[in-house]
Order: C-alpha cells, then sequence, then structure tokens
C-alpha cells in the first residue's frame, strides 16, 4: 500500500478539516507525496472560509515515525559521490610530504 495523505471533512462538525497520514507499511513515515498532498490541502483550506481547525492525525495506530529513512536512503545513493583514492606523497629529503587525489583535475594536484 502507498503513502498517502487523506482529507476528510467530518459530518459533525462543517468547520474542521481532518488530515490523516497513511502509510501503513511503514508506521505513517513521512513520504515526499506526503509533503505535497499536505501542502495543497492546507491551501485549500487557507482558501475555504468555512475551515477553522485543521487536525493531523495517523491512520491505524500510530501517529507517525518520523520521515521515512529507506526513503532517504535510495535518495542519498542516487546522488552520493564517487570515492576517489588519495595517496600520500613524500618528496625526496623531505620530512613533510604532501596529499595527491587520483582522478583529480590538474587545479587540484
Amino acid at each position: 500500500m502507498s503513502a498517502e495523505l487523506l482529507s476528510v471533512r467530518p459530518a459533525e462538525s462543517d468547520t474542521t478539516l481532518v488530515l490523516k497520514l497513511s502509510n501503513p507499511g511503514a508506521r505513517n513515515a513521512l513520504h515526499p507525496d506526503m509533503y505535497t498532498a499536505s501542502i495543497e490541502a492546507i491551501n485549500t483550506a487557507e482558501r475555504d472560509t468555512s475551515v477553522r481547525v485543521i487536525v493531523l492525525t495517523g491512520a491505524d495506530n500510530f501517529f507517525c515515525a518520523g520521515g521515512n529513512l529507506n526513503r532517504l536512503l535510495e535518495n542519498c545513493a542516487c546522488h552520493r559521490p564517487q570515492r576517489r583514492a588519495v595517496e600520500r606523497t613524500w618528496p625526496r629529503g623531505s620530512k613533510r610530504g604532501g596529499t595527491r587525489i587520483q582522478g583529480a583535475p590538474d587545479s587540484l594536484r
């Protein structure tokens, strides 16, 4: 089941909007789709003069587990820079050396 934000107007109160986080596979962990839906729902509620209260709740027995760390790891893996080998160089007759990054542009060597 996918992550979503459910928007409900309860019958007993015409001034209340209930936004329910629903991501049951991850204890309602936040997902980018939820961010987008919540912004849209809040903007719509702001234009609706009958809405006086917004209630944020979670589906099932959980409110929200926080950010979806698995999704974060997936995003990081796509943007992870390549590691480069670092080589220590010790010029002859020198007690101090430098560092050279293999594969770096000439301006960094």
